[in-house]
């Protein structure tokens, strides 16, 4: 399991578990790689056009409530956070409007809040806890077994045979002289 998974799921539940607001939906977003850069000039670049100003984009999205917590993997050239947006029309464009989209790789996944995980695995629980509990029907009340025939009945294997290959013609024999 590649060691970067383990944090970026525990940083997912820690931040689902802060909740939502009303009516919006939390991604998970992880922006990670990016170019490699063969100059400083281009390194400089880079940061001052893309990076920087991501940086910028995101820090006004924490303060609009849009990011509800995240930040950078210490010493990974990855971006980590929860995403609240009203619908996925609304996440995709927040994304897309930043700096670096273009430039890293992006994992989006929604999140299901522990609270709506909990009431669907309760409710799943309940139905199978009826099912266990459940008297068993009387034997003696119960309509007696009648046999079952297959629907369709398979005729007894046949023995395929190979077709008989025809003889090669005997060569022809060539006239005396």
């Amino acid at each position: 399991m590649n060691n970067t998974v383990v944090p970026r799921v525990l940083l997912a539940i820690a931040l689902a578990a802060l909740g939502s607001a009303a009516g919006a939906a939390q991604y998970l977003v992880i922006g990670s790689g990016g170019p490699e850069y063969a100059t400083p000039s281009e390194t400089v670049e880079a940061l001052e056009n893309g990076l920087l100003p991501t940086f910028d984009a995101l820090m006004k999205l924490e303060t609009d409530k849009k990011i509800v917590g995240g930040g950078m993997p210490v010493g990974d050239r990855s971006f980590a956070f929860i995403l609240e947006a009203a619908s996925n029309d609304e996440a995709d464009r927040l994304l897309r409007d930043l700096p670096a989209w273009g430039l890293l790789k992006w994992e989006i996944k929604p999140l299901q809040s522990f609270q709506a995980r909990a009431t669907k695995e309760r409710s799943i629980v309940d139905a199978l806890m009826k099912k266990v509990t459940e008297p068993a029907a009387d034997p003696a009340k119960a309509p007696p077994a009648q046999a079952v025939q297959p629907a369709v009945q398979v005729p007894a294997a046949v023995p395929v045979q190979a077709p008989a290959q025809a003889a090669a013609p005997a060569p022809a024999k060539a006239p005396a002289l």
